[in-house]
């Protein structure tokens, strides 16, 4: 994208707003994998966390390998619970970026300015 194309701002919401649908779609599913990967990253952090709840056994070794297998592990049963529809987070994100990248550009706005300025508008309007 050449750089004299940018009309405003740049951020996430921009990257859905296209005229083209191929355009489109495409970015939505650049979107969606960004968003997947955001919630495989935060499942694994979840996961860690919940283990280092958890006594350590001495029954399979220690030390570094261990540490190194079980983040390894951890890491994957993340994407792979992040692609089988993770906890939700994904889904939930995606839908608020996609509602408010279809308000948020015609009025020249990002985030929550423009949700609040979307809702002031819709109050007028009745």
């Amino acid at each position: 994208m050449p750089i004299d194309s940018l009309k405003g701002p740049v951020g996430p919401y921009s990257l859905i707003e296209k005229t083209n649908p191929k355009d489109q779609a495409f970015e939505e599913a650049r979107l969606k994998k960004a968003l997947s990967d955001f919630e495989a990253l935060f499942i694994q952090y979840l996961m860690k966390c919940m283990r280092e709840t958890v006594p350590r056994s001495d029954l399979f070794g220690g030390g570094s390998s261990r540490d190194l297998c079980q983040s390894m592990l951890d890491e994957e049963l993340s994407r792979n619970m992040a692609r089988a529809g993770g906890i939700g987070l994904t889904k939930l994100m995606l839908q608020k970026m996609l509602r408010q990248s279809q308000s948020a550009p015609s009025e020249g706005k990002i985030g929550p300015e423009a949700s609040e300025s979307s809702l002031i508008q819709k109050g007028r309007a009745r």
